[in-house]
């Protein structure tokens, strides 16, 4: 990437995502020009950012966009502006509005902040009718989605129907007097958030099992959240009425197909997934501990209840019987 003639020119962003992001190779170019800037990547392409060099401390404003990060930072005693963002599914996007902030300040000769600014309103206004799921809702849904993979296998298209979880129903996936709670996680361990006190407990005359999703990034391998919806939806041989409960049900979920360019990060399983069987044995916080402790009439004051909990060691994977009579 260099200057010349009055205007920078780069790499496309065809050959940005090719030759960088999609191996993840950790990388830093500097700008040539009047102010020293370097674009950089991170390790498997986690982040994409500017670092705009300055010779004096200056106040840096909050970006109005939460997915983008303007931070003052130090490298040799030298003090620069990082501009960045790590939500994979704004690369395409940021990587223009980086290009318009170098050519602002090398070019165009504007001062950072008002640069970034002025590339932050632009993407702003580009997005401002666009919701898009957070990391942690989508790997969950990834997860979700691996499951019910599982159970088309087994059951064919009308597993779609096991799938409760976008209806805020209390377990994720419900058939036959089994629950599944599916819960993924990026932790080395299996580590998990349980979100409410009632999430590990089975209703009535049901078994209630979590199926733990280890997961992790690679741009090269594994499947993007789009790429494992459309899986899913090439299963339901094209039974329309099916295929637009399952659309409904990923609606509901905050997915839009209109918006899967968003989501190119791929996830593939970090280790086998495990099913582990919630028993009055399993570690886990209960309402009934509540009632227990402080009586019927004080548990109505907890509530928004969450912890994580370490289940390494609780469950049963693809070997054992269980697990086939489940998913094989």
């Amino acid at each position: 990437m260099s200057e010349g003639d009055g205007q920078s020119a780069y790499i496309t962003w065809e050959n940005f995502n090719k030759n960088y992001l999609s191996p993840g190779i950790p990388a830093a170019y500097s700008i040539s020009g009047a102010a020293m800037i370097e674009m950089y990547v991170s390790e498997k392409a986690s982040r994409i950012g500017l670092r705009i060099y300055i010779d004096e401390l200056i106040p840096l404003p909050i970006t109005p966009l939460k997915e983008l990060f303007i931070e003052l930072k130090n490298d040799n005693k030298k003090y620069y502006i990082d501009f960045s963002t790590s939500n994979c599914g704004l690369y395409k996007n940021f990587y223009s509005m980086m290009i318009f902030v170098i050519d602002s300040i090398q070019v165009g000769n504007k001062k950072p902040v008002e640069s970034i600014l002025d590339a932050v309103e632009r993407l702003r206004d580009l997005i401002s009718n666009v919701n898009l799921l957070s990391e942690e809702k989508i790997i969950g849904l990834w997860g979700e989605l691996w499951v019910l993979d599982k159970l088309l296998d087994k059951y064919g298209d009308s597993a779609v129907s096991y799938w409760k979880g976008p209806d805020r129903s209390v377990h994720d996936f419900r058939f036959e007097k089994v629950e599944i709670e599916v819960k993924t996680t990026k932790n080395e361990e299996r580590i998990h958030v349980i979100s409410r006190l009632t999430q590990l407990e089975p209703s009535p005359e049901c078994v209630l099992f979590v199926c733990s999703i280890q997961v992790v990034e690679n741009s090269t391998t594994g499947l993007s959240l789009p790429e494992y919806v459309e899986i899913n939806r090439n299963k339901l041989q094209k039974n329309k009425v099916i295929e637009n409960y399952f659309d409904a049900q990923l609606a509901k979920e905050g997915y839009s197909n209109e918006q899967k360019q968003y989501y190119n990060t791929r996830y593939y399983l970090r280790t086998e997934p495990e099913l582990i069987e919630i028993t009055n044995n399993t570690p886990r916080l209960r309402k009934k501990m509540i009632t227990d402790l402080y009586g019927e009439k004080n548990e109505a004051r907890f509530s928004d209840v969450q912890y994580r909990l370490n289940m390494s060691g609780f469950g049963f994977g693809a070997s054992d019987p269980r697990y086939k009579k489940m998913f094989d």
